[in-house]
Order: structure tokens, then sequence, then C-alpha cells
């Protein structure tokens, strides 16, 4: 369960929001508690107030208890009796008989002077207040709250009321919170596991049709329109991916089949040739022509097999390189003494501007040579006779070209490449004149040769064509001193 992501995405979800909600009734309970105790202190500060004004108009001997002092005038006889007081305070703060508070005031000689009723000044045995200042303190004591003032000639006033009832209420409304809360909390959570399988429907889409692929079903892509913006990129990328795969496997399933017809092709000559040799007894010529034409099979069986080594080998970068400092130039040369007879059993002159200062590359000169030598071959094979190939070697150092780059060219003067079959080129068994080069000997490898060879060396080759007229190759290697 930890490991499914629309688990762990609903256990954060409820996380953040059970985190909110607490957050959320904390400071709204915070915020009533606070509210009603100050409602509370400015009803029992106003009334304590309103207490040291009225007590302000009675004279000294009855805040005092002394009687032995002459007559002074009087207060209203209704100030002057708890009952009537306690109404005409009632009347003034127009409270509700469950809200009213009750009160005390001492003399300074600890003498009630006048409490709400007659038992109020017992509920205060045993409690000890603090000290009565000249501003209103406020205390709590069970489940009451009290307003303190010392009053004038030292008389305390004590005013209290109690607030159970009120804090039930807070306790009633935090109990709602709870519960709504929790309600809304149910609900986010229904709604995000909604939402969560949701964005998990696409994915099983695309693990669907990732199911669906095979060896003979590579052609299944996801439906990238039904799918949500952020998933889109993840399906075009997984699109294009299956169809690249779908094209090497392709390629790979032609390569298999190239393979297995070119080499069918000289077994078949050898099993043709050695059933004719074993029929008859014949001369000794015809055995020496049925040996040569057994030789020549095999000849191209093994520049078959030594292609598809080497191929195998570049394509997975195991192919061994004595890498040294090379004279381009040189290793043109020396491809063209390679190719001469056979361009000069062609009718076919081959033309080589090789430049006198060395152009110096790094590179394997065996796998060069090889390289320039399929080329110049290549070109010899697809030229009219009478004809030439132009073998040229220069080195770049131009920037509007490839700066620091050795570029051998290798132009010919024939049939050149029909522009539907560009793009080709450089596919193994590619052959623009299949019989041409299968008379010739060629197994159509060898531009792929060519093309995998020079990528080992860090290097690039394309051509250029125009049919019926010519097609010319470029090598472009790094300059030995621009590696440096």
């Amino acid at each position: 369960m930890v490991k499914s992501l629309r688990v762990r995405l609903q256990l954060w979800y409820a996380a953040i929001v059970f985190a909110a909600l607490c957050l959320f009734s904390v400071i709204v309970y915070a915020h009533a508690h606070h509210e009603m105790q100050r409602r509370v202190e400015e009803q029992l500060g106003g009334t304590v107030n309103y207490f040291d004004a009225v007590l302000r108009t009675f004279p000294r001997s009855v805040l005092t208890g002394d009687t032995t002092t002459e007559a002074e005038p009087m207060p209203p006889d209704h100030l002057l009796h708890g009952l009537e007081f306690r109404g005409s305070l009632a009347r003034e703060l127009e409270l509700h008989p469950r809200d009213r508070p009750f009160f005390v005031v001492w003399r300074a000689d600890n003498s009630v002077l006048i409490a709400s009723d007659e038992g109020t000044e017992e509920r205060f045995i045993g409690y000890e207040p603090p000290q009565f200042g000249r501003h209103v303190s406020f205390e709590h004591h069970r489940g009451e709250a009290f307003a303190l003032l010392r009053g004038p000639l030292d008389t305390r006033i004590m005013v209290g009321k109690p607030v159970n009832h009120e804090f039930a209420r807070l306790h009633h409304f935090a109990v709602r919170v709870l519960l709504t809360g929790s309600g809304v909390m149910l609900l986010a959570l229904a709604g995000g596991w909604f939402l969560s399988r949701q964005l998990i429907k696409p994915i099983a889409a695309i693990s669907a049709t990732a199911a669906k692929l095979s060896a003979e079903n590579l052609g299944e892509r996801i439906d990238a329109s039904q799918l949500e913006t952020e998933l889109q990129p993840l399906a075009h990328l997984l699109n294009d991916g299956l169809s690249r795969l779908q094209t090497s496997f392709s390629q790979l399933t032609q390569f298999t089949a190239d393979a297995s017809h070119e080499l069918r092709t000289p077994l078949a000559v050898l099993q043709s040739q050695l059933e004719l040799a074993a029929n008859r007894p014949r001369t000794v010529e015809e055995y020496q022509q049925t040996l040569a034409t057994c030789l020549k099979a095999t000849e191209r069986m093994r520049s078959l097999v030594e292609g598809l080594l080497m191929l195998g080998r570049a394509d997975a970068g195991h192919l061994e390189l004595a890498m040294k400092p090379l004279n381009l130039g040189a290793i043109a040369e020396e491809a063209i003494e390679q190719i001469r007879p056979q361009a000069d059993a062609a009718g076919v002159a081959i033309v080589g501007r090789i430049p006198r200062l060395p152009v110096l590359v790094s590179g394997d000169p065996a796998l060069l040579t090889r390289v320039v030598a399929n080329l110049i071959a290549n070109a010899v094979q697809h030229s009219l006779r009478g004809s030439s190939v132009e073998v040229s070697v220069t080195d770049s150092h131009e920037p509007a070209s490839q700066p620091n780059t050795a570029v051998l060219a290798v132009a010919d003067h024939g049939s050149g490449i029909p522009l539907d079959k560009q793009s080709q080129v450089f596919e193994r068994f590619f052959r623009a004149d299949a019989s041409r080069s299968r008379n010739s000997g060629g197994n159509g490898l060898g531009l792929s040769i060519c093309q995998s060879l020079v990528r080992t060396h860090r290097g690039t080759i394309d051509f250029q064509s125009t049919p019926g007229v010519q097609t010319e190759f470029f090598v472009r290697l790094p300059l030995l001193n621009a590696s440096l």
C-alpha cells in the first residue's frame, strides 16, 4: 500500500486537509474564546466602575461604618437598601436575570457594606482575592469571573458573574466546528480519491497500450489527445520511442532477410557447382573452372561475413582502433593504388588531387584506407567507361564551412542516385542498381561500413548526387592539430 502512488497522494492530501482544518478550528475557537472573555470583562468592568461612581455619593460614615461622626446628608433611600440597589443596578445594566452579576462591597474594616443578596458574602469564605488596586483587575474562580476595584475610603468592590453557561455555548460551538470540519474533510477525501482515480486512468491506458506491444504488433500508439496537458509530453515521448523501436525492428528484420538472401546465393552456387562436379567425371579444365567458380562464391561469402562482423562490432562499440597520427593525403594515395587495376579494367581514370603539405588526422590507417578504397571502388563501379573519378583532400580552416576539418571528396561521373533512393544510401544491403552491383561483386554493405568507421573516428560522411550526372561523397574528420 505504501508503494501505491494513489494511496500516497491520498495520505498527503488527507494530512494537508486535516492540518488546515485543525489550524482553522483552533484559530476560530481561540478568537471566539477571546471575544467572549472580552465581553465578560467589559461587562464586569462597567459594573464595577458603576459601583465606584455610586459609592462616591455615599456619606463617609456609611462607607467607614463610623457612627460617632456628625450627621451627614444621606443618599437616596433606595441606594441604602441592597434589594433596591440591585434592582436599580439591573435596570441600569439591562441584564438578563441569568446574566446579572452578583457583588459584594467591603469596608476598610472587612465588614460588608452591601451585597447582592444575603448569601453572597458566604460564597467568598475561604477565597482570598488578590490585592485590590485603583484600576480594575479580573480573576476567574470555579466557573465564575470577577472584577476587582478599590473604591473610595479603601472600600473594596468585587463584582462577579457565572460564565459556565457562556463557555458551554462556546464548547457547543467548538463541537459544531469539529463536526463541520470532519464532514468537510470526508468530502475532500472523497473528492481527492475520485480525482486521484481520474489521474491514474491515463497511466492505466498507457500500460494497456504497452501490454499490446509485441514483435508482431509494434504499431500501437498512445492517444495523446485524450490525456491531460501535463501527460501529453510523456505520451509523445513514448510514441516517438515506439516509432524508433518499430523502425529499428523493421530494419533488423530486413537486415536479417537481406543477409540470408546474400548468403543463399553463393551457397547455392557452391552447391550446384559441387553437385555438377560430382555427377560425372570431368576434365581437368572443367574441374579448374568449377573450383574457380566455388572460390569466387566463397570469396563473396567471406567478404559478406567480414562486413557483417565489422558492422556488428562497430554497433556494439567493440571495434578496436590502432589510433595514430596520419596524413590523409597518403591514405588517399594508397587507396587509389589499390583500386587502380579495377579502374583500368573498367576504363575509368582516377584523378587524385592531393596537397603536397600533409593533412594530419588521428585514426586507424587500415580502417581509414578501407573507407577511402570503398568510396573509390563504389565510384568506379557507377562511372561510365571513359569517364574519371576525382579524389581530393583538403583542410578547412574557414569559419564559413567547417573549421579545423580535413575533407576527403570522391566524385564520379556516372548515373547518379535516384532522388527517391537517396535517403537509403547508407542502409545496409542498399543498391541503387541491384543487378549491376551483384554482378560486380558488391554486397551492399560498403557505404554502411564507411559510415560506421567514419563515425568511430568522430567524423561525418555525406554526399551530393545529381541523377544522370554525378555523385560526390564527402568524409570530414577532425584535424589533428585542432584536437590536440
